[in-house]
């Protein structure tokens, strides 16, 4: 009897906390051919809010931090190239546009055929800037192929002069509940956000917005659900310093790290996401799943999951009395909620199926762009 060896696929990855890159990966992990593949996650950073480890094991991935003695750049090249060459993948697939040029640059010295980076947020709005300059020529010039999430992604790249064959457009997806929830949090209505700490997720705009909400509803509570990052280690005192300044404690909250998002969400009677840019972001397709209507920001990939006045409202990350407008008209305009709510749940059953997105992916490592 012939036993065949599994292909060895290999992710890079940031960290695996809780931000829409890990948790898209980790349910795409899900839905992945564990027959034929054996997953290994390469994990540069550790989350010291919690993370996704246990959650990725259970899709039988095989997860891999990198030591805490290899954290400069040639100590993890070194690591790393150790590593690969031990294992021999026939793919090395990057989440992170940092850690393109890892793949990039030790799948060819090392001669795997297919390398794998990715794009999932707005070039300006990522870490890519603070990046030394060979380091960016590295993560977009190096993979065949770059993975982004939306549309407006794979322009940035074309602008950039990667040619427009090397960019592989494949949108996140979301697991959908086979029956539309309903929101009933009249006494008590919860306007969520879900982001990490960051300048660009707006939380400052959402505490701002949310006081000019509670002037007019009291009963109005917010939640910023999202845990502080390594490089911007400043935003949660920023974000705490600015419920007090406005008199919105106990009002406005800060619920850091949580696990359970989702569950969190279905509390909630309006998702906001005011970010300055973005990709493609995985939280509102999981709002638009459980039917709960969107306010957001209308940037980046946005408007291609959000159509204003028809499955939710966009405006300008700086148009604070359009957000307000926004939240108070979907506070007390039951149709308008309920419209809203029918047309998200449409939208993800009809166009996000995670099975598809799963296949898209099997056959780019397959070696076929798509």
């Amino acid at each position: 009897m012939t036993i065949h060896k599994k292909k060895c696929i290999v992710f890079f990855i940031g960290q695996i906390g809780i931000g829409g890159t890990e948790k898209q990966m980790t349910l795409l992990l899900k839905y992945f051919n564990h027959n034929k593949y054996e997953y290994h996650i390469m994990v540069f950073n550790q989350s010291p809010f919690g993370d996704l480890k246990n959650e990725i094991e259970k899709t039988r991935a095989i997860v891999h931090f990198i030591p805490g003695e290899f954290q400069s750049i040639p100590a993890r090249i070194w690591y790393l190239y150790k590593w690969l060459k031990e294992n021999a993948p026939a793919t090395i697939h990057s989440w992170t546009v940092h850690d393109n040029a890892y793949a990039g640059i030790l799948g060819k010295v090392l001669g795997v055929k297919n390398i794998i980076g990715s794009l999932r947020g707005s070039i300006n709005g990522t870490g890519y800037s603070r990046m030394p300059h060979y380091l960016k020529w590295a993560s977009l010039n190096l993979a065949n192929n770059i993975v982004v999430n939306s549309k407006v992604l794979k322009n940035e790249l074309l602008n950039m002069g990667i040619p427009k064959k090397r960019v592989t457009i494949i949108p996140n997806s979301v697991e959908v509940v086979k029956t539309q929830m309903t929101h009933n949090n009249l006494d008590k209505p919860i306007i969520c956000t879900i982001g990490n700490l960051r300048q660009n997720k707006n939380q400052l705009f959402f505490i701002r917005v949310m006081k000019k909400v509670i002037d007019v509803l009291p009963n109005v509570e917010g939640w910023i659900i999202g845990q502080p990052v390594n490089d911007e280690p400043e935003m949660k005192e920023k974000l705490e310093n600015e419920i007090n300044l406005l008199k919105l404690t106990g009002q406005v909250k800060l619920l850091g790290f949580q696990l359970d998002t989702k569950g969190l969400l279905k509390k909630s009677s309006i998702f906001v996401l005011p970010s300055i840019s973005e990709g493609q972001p995985n939280t509102i397709l999981e709002a638009m799943s459980l039917g709960i209507p969107v306010v957001a920001s209308n940037v980046g990939g946005i408007p291609e999951l959000i159509s204003h006045q028809r499955n939710g409202l966009l405006f300008d990350p700086k148009d604070v009395d359009g957000f307000v407008h926004g939240i108070l008209t979907l506070l007390r305009d039951e149709n308008v909620k309920t419209k809203f709510m029918k047309n998200s749940f449409k939208a993800v059953q009809n166009k996000r199926n995670i099975r598809q997105m799963a296949q898209s992916y099997h056959i780019l490592y397959n070696g076929v762009i798509i």
